[in-house]
């Protein structure tokens, strides 16, 4: 089965590549702003909270697993939460305020100043992550935008850290 990919090596080189611009580049520093805040909210007790749509929802839950089980070595467990993981709240939710506040409502319920909700989103548009924004700023939450294509819905208006890999296709920028 062949594939108009350039081969793995062609995209491991990709990879590689777009890992320079992003150390060379603002978003490097971003990244280590982010990674700040991460550990200064963790040290003081609060949380992590995921969230994203399709692809995104399950990267969601990848990150949140990372931090509660491990990565890279044995630790203590890191309190880390996706809010796409729950179907009752997720259907109850949609169900009786419609699908826009899914997250928000979860935020609202959960979330404590101090912690921090990570969006992912390959469009920066998704309602339901808008929300979700808004809510956890109005409860003192720190807000992480990682996104796949631009400033697209969140850029002008957000108010909170995000970024956007540099260049590359969305499937990669997902990746990253």
């Amino acid at each position: 089965m062949a594939t108009d990919t350039g081969g793995a090596s062609a995209q491991l080189r990709e990879l590689a590549d777009l890992a320079v611009v992003v150390a060379e580049s603002p978003l490097c520093g971003e990244l280590e702003a982010v990674a700040d805040i991460v550990l200064e909210a963790l040290a003081d007790g609060h949380s992590l909270f995921f969230c994203g749509n399709g692809g995104s929802a399950a990267a969601a839950q990848h990150l949140a697993a990372e931090y509660v089980v491990r990565f890279r070595r044995k630790r203590r467990a890191l309190a880390a939460l996706a809010l796409t993981t729950d179907t009752s709240v997720l259907t109850a939710g949609g169900n009786d305020f419609g699908f826009a506040t899914v997250f928000a409502r979860q935020v609202e319920a959960l979330g404590r100043e101090g912690d921090v909700l990570f969006l992912q989103s390959t469009s920066g548009e998704s309602e339901n992550l808008i929300l979700a924004a808004d809510a956890a700023r109005a409860r003192g939450m720190r807000t992480v935008g990682m996104l796949a294509k631009g400033e697209v819905g969140w850029g002008g208006g957000w108010r909170g850290h995000w970024w956007c890999p540099p260049r590359s296709s969305p499937g990669r920028r997902r990746s990253n």
